[in-house]
C-alpha cells in the first residue's frame, strides 16, 4: 500500500479590504516621505541662504571695523564722516567716509584729503549694492557740507578710474511708501563724538569750562582730555537680488549690526 499522501495547505489571497488597507498605509508612507524629503530641501535652502547672508554681512562689518579702527582723527574731522541723504524731512544716513590714508595723511591736525577717505556706500541708484571705494589720485581737500560730501559719493560712483568692490547686491531696499518712485536701502550710520566739535568750538570761544565737556568716562587732565569717535550701523540683507528688489521689506531679510570705536588725545 502507498503511504498517504500530506494534504497541502494552500494560502490564501489577501481579501479585496485588506488590499484597500495595506495600499492606504503604502500611500500614507509614501506622503510622509514626500513631506520628509521637501522638509530637508527646504530646510537646506534656508540654510544655504542664511549662510550666504550672514558671509556677506562678516565682509561688510569687518572692513567697516577695520578700517575706522585705523582712522586717522583730528579736532575738526572725528575720523569719518557720515553722508546723509533726505526724502522730504526723512533721514536716510546711507554713506560713510572715512579718514583712512595709506601712510601719513598730508594734514592730520585738519581735513583730510580725498584720496585718503575710504567709502561705504549704498549705491544710490542701485540702493541693493553696497560699495566699498577709494579715489586714490584724487589729492582735493574733502567736501565740508553735506551736499558735498552727496555730491562726492555719487562722483565718485560714477567715475571709471575710481576702483569699486561690491560688497554685497542683496541689501534689502524698500520703497518709503507705497507708489513711492525711488528705493532707499535698509543701511544705515550713526556716529557719535564725545566731546563734540560744538562743545570744543564752545570751549575755544570762552563759552565751556575745560572739565565741564562731555569726557568718556571723564577722562581728561588740566591740559587733555581723550576724546571718542563712535560708529554705529545697520543693514537688513534679503536672501537673493531678486528678494531684495522688492518694494517691501521681505519677511526673510535678516538685521545685521555693527560698531566700532576710536579715541585719541585732544589737546586743551
Amino acid at each position: 500500500m502507498f503511504p498517504p499522501r500530506l494534504k497541502r495547505t494552500t494560502r490564501r489571497g489577501l481579501t479585496l479590504a485588506e488590499m484597500l488597507v495595506a495600499t492606504a498605509i503604502m500611500g500614507m508612507m509614501a506622503a510622509a516621505l514626500s513631506t520628509i524629503a521637501l522638509a530637508v530641501q527646504m530646510a537646506h535652502e534656508f540654510a544655504a541662504e542664511q549662510g550666504v547672508m550672514a558671509q556677506h554681512a562678516r565682509v561688510i562689518v569687518d572692513r567697516i571695523q577695520r578700517d575706522f579702527s585705523a582712522a586717522t582723527a583730528s579736532e575738526t574731522f572725528p575720523g569719518a564722516q557720515v553722508v546723509t541723504y533726505y526724502d522730504s524731512t526723512y533721514p536716510f544716513p546711507q554713506a560713510i567716509a572715512i579718514w583712512r590714508p595709506e601712510t601719513v595723511a598730508v594734514d592730520p591736525a585738519g581735513w583730510p584729503r580725498i584720496d585718503e577717505l575710504k567709502f561705504f556706500a549704498a549705491d544710490p541708484d542701485d540702493p541693493n549694492r553696497m560699495l566699498e571705494f577709494q579715489a586714490t589720485s584724487d589729492p582735493r581737500t574733502a567736501p565740508t557740507t553735506n551736499a558735498g560730501w552727496q555730491n562726492l559719493v555719487e562722483e565718485l560712483i560714477n567715475a571709471e578710474d575710481v576702483e569699486k568692490v561690491e560688497l554685497t547686491d542683496q541689501l534689502a531696499a524698500p520703497k518709503m511708501t507705497d507708489g513711492a518712485v525711488r528705493s532707499y536701502s535698509t543701511l544705515r550710520f550713526e556716529m557719535r563724538v564725545r566731546p563734540s566739535l560744538d562743545e570744543i568750538t564752545d570751549f575755544r570761544n570762552g563759552v565751556k569750562a575745560w572739565d565741564t565737556l562731555r569726557w568718556p568716562q571723564r577722562a581728561y587732565s588740566h591740559d587733555s582730555g581723550t576724546r571718542q569717535s563712535w560708529v554705529a550701523f545697520q543693514f537688513q540683507l534679503a536672501p537673493d537680488e531678486t528678494s531684495a528688489e522688492r518694494s517691501s521689506i521681505d519677511p526673510e531679510a535678516a538685521p545685521f549690526f555693527g560698531s566700532a570705536a576710536i579715541f585719541y588725545l585732544l589737546e586743551q
